[in-house]
C-alpha cells in the first residue's frame, strides 16, 4: 500500500500515479482531458483564463510534479515519505467543467442535447471505473459497521466494566464513540506514528534489555518481529492487554497469540477478536 521516497527515489511521482490510477481508464481519461485543456487554453484562453488554470499549472510541474524537485523537499522536510495523491492537487474537475460550459455556451440547443448525451453516455459506459461515493452505514450510530460488530463482541464477552484492547486505525477512531469502555492500547500520537513508523532488530533489543513492555506489544502487533515466547506473553500480561483485534490475513500472529493465551471469542468480516483467557 505504501510508496516510499526512499524505493523509488525520482519515480516516486510517476509512481504515485500509476497507484492511484490503478486500472481506472476514466480517471487516466480526465487527467488527459484536462491537459488538452490547459494546452488549448494556453494558446486559444484568454489571458485571464491562463492566469486561473494555466500558469497555476505550469507552476505545479515545475515544483510538486517535478521529481527532482519534490523527492528532495520530502526527503529533507520529512513532509510526507509514504504517498501523494498527486492526481487531486490539479484543478482537474474545475478546468473540465469550465471547458464543458465553454463549449456548450457555443453550441445551439441541438449541439448543447448532443454534447449532454455524450456526456452522459461516458459515464454510463465507464461507471464501473468511477470511484462510487461513500454511503452512510445503515446502522443507527452512523459508523462502520465492523466496528460496531466487533465492540458488540467485546460488550457480550467481557467480564468487567472497562477492558483494554489493541487495535488498528480502522478501530482507534469510531469504537470508543460506541462504546467506552473499550480503552485502546494505542495513544493518538502512536497511532499516527505508526503510519510511517519501521523497525529494526536493534529496536527490538532496547525495548527487551530495557524492559519496555509497551514498546514490545506495540512491536510484535504491528511487526511480528521475533521475540522470545515467554517474554512476549510477560509483555502482554504486564500491559494488561484484554482484547486483540486481529487482521484475519495474519495468521501467523494468530498462532503466536494462541501460544501466549489467547483464544478467538468471535469475529467480524475481516477481523478476528481474541481475548486474555491466562
Amino acid at each position: 500500500m505504501y510508496i516510499y521516497v526512499e524505493e523509488y527515489g525520482k519515480k516516486f511521482v510517476l509512481e504515485c500515479l500509476k497507484r492511484y490510477f490503478g486500472d481506472s481508464k476514466f480517471l487516466v481519461g480526465l487527467f488527459v482531458l484536462y491537459a488538452v485543456s490547459v494546452i488549448f487554453l494556453l494558446v486559444k484562453g484568454s489571458r485571464r483564463e491562463r492566469t486561473i488554470f494555466v500558469y497555476p499549472t505550469v507552476v505545479w510541474l515545475l515544483t510538486v510534479f517535478n521529481p527532482w524537485v519534490s523527492t528532495r523537499f520530502i526527503t529533507m522536510f520529512r513532509v510526507d515519505i509514504r504517498y501523494y495523491r498527486y492526481f487531486w492537487m490539479l484543478p482537474i474537475a474545475v478546468l473540465l467543467v469550465y471547458m464543458l460550459v465553454k463549449i456548450l455556451e457555443k453550441c445551439n440547443k441541438a449541439g448543447k442535447a448532443g454534447v449532454l448525451a455524450g456526456c452522459g453516455l461516458v459515464c454510463v459506459l465507464c461507471h464501473s471505473q468511477i470511484l462510487p461515493m461513500s454511503e452512510l452505514p445503515v446502522n443507527a450510530y452512523r459508523m462502520n459497521e465492523e466496528v460496531r460488530h466487533a465492540a458488540d463482541i467485546v460488550a457480550a464477552d467481557k467480564n468487567k466494566e472497562s477492558v483494554k484492547a489493541v487495535f488498528d486505525g480502522i478501530f482507534f477512531y469510531e469504537i470508543r464513540q460506541y462504546d467506552p469502555s473499550i480503552q485502546s492500547f494505542f495513544s493518538e500520537i502512536e497511532m499516527k506514528e505508526l503510519v510511517d513508523m519501521q523497525i529494526t532488530q536493534e529496536d527490538v533489543d532496547e525495548a527487551v534489555a530495557a524492559d519496555d513492555y509497551h514498546a514490545l506489544v506495540k512491536y510484535i502487533y504491528c511487526f511480528e518481529p521475533d521475540v522470545d515466547m515467554e517474554l512476549a506473553r510477560t509483555a502482554f500480561l504486564e500491559e494488561g492487554i484484554d482484547y486483540i483485534f486481529l487482521s484475519k490475513y495474519r495468521p501467523a500472529l494468530e498462532a503466536r497469540l494462541t501460544e501466549y493465551g489467547y483464544i478467538v471469542v468471535g469475529g467480524t468480516e475481516n477481523y478476528l477478536i481474541l481475548r486474555w483467557a491466562g
